[in-house]
């Protein structure tokens, strides 16, 4: 990994991780966890897509993406580990954390 942590706001998410704003694009934002991979790639079309994985290696080696999608590197334009989750409370506007699945 390289750079700096970034916090997104769910807007900022949505915004730079679901491009295309359709519903799986949504959905995907939403349904990131702690521990799991999102991101956006390009697939020929005028709005990339994104994607989200969970690592199913021990110790966090990525190089069996490679094997499944060999073009991987190439067609990928950000990718990003999700270390925390963090969902506003919209009724008393405290902010909520969990670690795990946004609960919507």
């Amino acid at each position: 990994m390289s750079g700096d942590p970034e916090v997104l706001t769910l807007a900022e998410a949505m915004t730079r991780l679901a491009p295309s704003k359709s519903r799986r694009a949504r959905m995907n934002v939403m349904n990131a966890r702690v521990g799991w991979y999102i991101g956006t790639r390009d697939q020929g079309r005028d709005l990339p897509n994104n994607f989200l994985f969970k690592n199913p290696t021990p110790g966090g080696d990525v190089r069996w993406i490679l094997q499944e999608i060999p073009d991987f590197e190439d067609v990928v334009l950000e990718l990003y580990y999700v270390s925390d989750v963090e969902i506003p409370n919209g009724i008393e506007g405290e902010p909520v954390f969990q670690r795990g699945r946004p609960k919507a």
